[in-house]
Order: structure tokens, then sequence, then C-alpha cells
């Protein structure tokens, strides 16, 4: 997996290696309908060879946002945690619309057919949420949105481990873990 913003407010670009190449798929971050403008600081919180954890801040009216990500080695998805200074509605979904089928229920969204590289992006939540229309995830009144995105390589017919089912079970099976930050 890879992760980086790009230059629109606002937008992840996950990047996943199938079929020999870099495959993007684009999300939107919004909080409260609106877009992170821009990121004002990137922290390195953690950086070790089988976990990287960043976290970009960006100043906000009242208070201001966090978006921490992780990637861990070997794994299918990137997880993300998104903070508001202030409730309002949180949302990571596609930025190019795809027809999905919500699992909300068992904690993930996953496109209904492959894309033109044969895979089909999914993206969940250890905990309640509500499936975004464009293909995400999306939490009303909160504070805080944990949520993992990747995609289910070889579309409709993965390799074993690369179903949803088992992407969403790595996510939740790292839940036990805690990162904590000492100040020196």
């Amino acid at each position: 997996m890879n992760v980086t913003p790009t230059a629109s407010a606002g937008v992840l670009d996950v990047q996943a290696y199938t079929g020999g190449s870099w495959r993007s798929k684009l999300w939107n971050v919004t909080i409260a309908g609106s877009a992170v403008a821009t990121w004002d600081a990137a922290t390195l919180l953690r950086n070790d060879l089988e976990h990287v954890v960043l976290r970009l801040t960006a100043s906000r009216s009242p208070g201001r946002a966090t978006l921490d990500l992780a990637l861990r080695r070997g794994a299918r998805t990137v997880e993300g945690y998104l903070q508001s200074g202030s409730s309002a509605t949180l949302a990571v979904y596609l930025r190019t619309l795809e027809t999905n089928t919500s699992a909300a229920a068992s904690g993930y969204v996953i496109a209904t057919g492959n894309d033109a590289d044969g895979n089909r992006a999914v993206a969940g939540s250890a905990r309640t949420f509500t499936a975004h229309a464009s293909g995400g995830v999306s939490k009303a009144a909160a504070t805080g949105l944990d949520f993992w995105l990747g995609v289910q390589a070889g579309g409709g017919s993965p390799a074993a481990g690369d179903a949803v089912l088992d992407l969403r079970n790595m996510y939740i099976g790292a839940l036990a873990e805690a990162t904590y930050v000492v100040r020196r």
C-alpha cells in the first residue's frame, strides 16, 4: 500500500500494488461536508519496519482537525483516524462514484463491480458508521472516525486473504495494539 495527500483539498491517493503496478484510488476526507482545505503540518508518530504512523494536522474554525494514517508491513489496507475539535459529520469516501454494496453492519463497504484495473474499492470501520453513497464511511455528530481503505485485489475472484472479509478481519485484529507517544 502507498498513500499520499494530493494537491486537491482533502483528497488522499491510496495505491495498491496489483497486477504488476501501482493502482490508484482517490478518497475525499470531509468534515461537516467540507473538504479539509490544506494540511498545515505532518508529524511522524511511529517509523518502524513493520508499522508507520503519520499525523496530518489542519487548522479549522474553531479548533483543528487531525488525520492519523497507518501502514502495516504486508497489510492490504491503510488505516486512518480522523478527529475534529467539534462535533460534525466526518466522512471518507471515493472521489469518483462507484456503485457499492453496504455491509455496514458487518463493518465494510465494497464496490459491486470491478474497476478498470480489475479490483474493487473497499472501506470500513470497527465502529458503527453510515455507508456513504459514493462508497466510503461516514459518521454524524462525531469528533472521531476510525476507518480503513483498500482494494479487493482480483475483483470478484480475489485470492485467499484478499477478500473484503479478510481485510476487515486484519484491521479489527490489529486494534488491540496501542501506540503511545512519550515526550522526552
